[in-house]
């Protein structure tokens, strides 16, 4: 590592910090408080070819980084623990990568290669980080292949398949304070919801998807909502997604609300998701055909003399 550490003042509300190699500029973290931060390809002239170890670790205000195409190399936790990080465009091409770059950054939603990139590859390349935990999918340059997929859908039906209680013995072993609550039921719960956040994701964003993982993910959400034995489905739906219709419209054409179930979760709202309960409405009036019982009572007159 080089030496000496100097400051580049890229904005009047960002200065990266970096030190020079053999072959370019090196960064070594940033002082900013801007939620958009864009890297320059070139720093006093030289080529911006790698990001240290650790060099934005727990930037706290950061939600979008765009990365230079002139980097060779990114180096371990780079990016980790950055609580607010949601979008990090990153050059499609050959680099070496670093161990946990994005460990603890758990919000991110995109991932984008550029060029030619499409949403569907960008969603399940952040999906790989923050639900898969598959570090052998973190390729910029595979990201989107068939091959890239298939790894992905495999990584996804192996935890799909797996057994609600797994771990649960090894959680109450390493101790509550490590890992939660050992309450069993709340264990199984949560395995069961993040394993629905999987499957929507996969299902939403469908590139390359074989008929039978798009049926057996689409089963699985329908086998956990609403008038079933758990309703996890309907769970992450009501208390995580209300603010985003592409989730509960997609769970309505696959047939999650149905006349039997439908008065069970609209009661689960209450007063709460306000735009969840307008679609619901909505939905119960275009689709499930259904009259309200005052209406149903209602005469004709004109079918009487008088």
């Amino acid at each position: 590592m080089g030496t000496t550490q100097y400051r580049e003042r890229v904005s009047r509300d960002l200065t990266l910090l970096y030190r020079k190699e053999e072959n370019g500029i090196w960064l070594d973290g940033m002082d900013s408080r801007m939620p958009e931060v864009v890297i320059p390809d070139h720093i006093d002239g030289l080529p911006v070819v790698g990001i240290y170890k650790k060099a934005f670790f727990n930037s706290r205000f950061l939600v979008s980084l765009t990365l230079p195409d002139t980097l060779l190399q990114i180096d371990d936790w780079a990016f980790a623990h950055c609580p607010r990080l949601m979008r990090v465009s990153i050059p499609k091409k050959d680099m070496k990568l670093g161990r946990s770059l994005f460990l603890g950054s758990d919000k991110i939603e995109e991932i984008e290669l550029v060029p030619g990139q499409d949403a569907d590859t960008a969603a399940l390349f952040a999906a790989a980080i923050t639900l898969l935990d598959a570090e052998y999918l973190i390729s910029a340059s595979e990201a989107g292949s068939s091959e890239w997929l298939r790894k992905w859908d495999n990584r996804l039906l192996e935890i799909v398949r797996r057994p609600d209680m797994e771990g649960f013995t090894k959680q109450i072993l390493c101790g509550e304070e490590d890992y939660g609550s050992t309450d069993m039921g709340l264990y199984a719960a949560n395995r069961r919801k993040e394993k629905v956040r999987l499957c929507f994701t996969r299902l939403l964003h469908p590139l390359g998807i074989a008929d039978a993982v798009k049926e057996e993910l689409t089963a699985y959400l329908l086998d956990h909502t609403c008038g079933c034995d758990t309703q996890d489905t309907w769970d992450v739906i009501r208390d995580e997604c209300a603010h985003k219709p592409q989730y509960y419209e997609f769970f309505a054409e696959i047939g999650g609300l149905t006349q039997e179930n439908f008065d069970i979760a609209l009661a689960s709202l209450g007063e709460r998701q306000p735009e969840l309960k307008a679609y619901l409405m909505r939905f119960q009036e275009e689709r499930l055909q259904r009259t309200d019982f005052f209406d149903s009572l209602s005469l004709d007159f004109d079918d009487f003399d008088f």
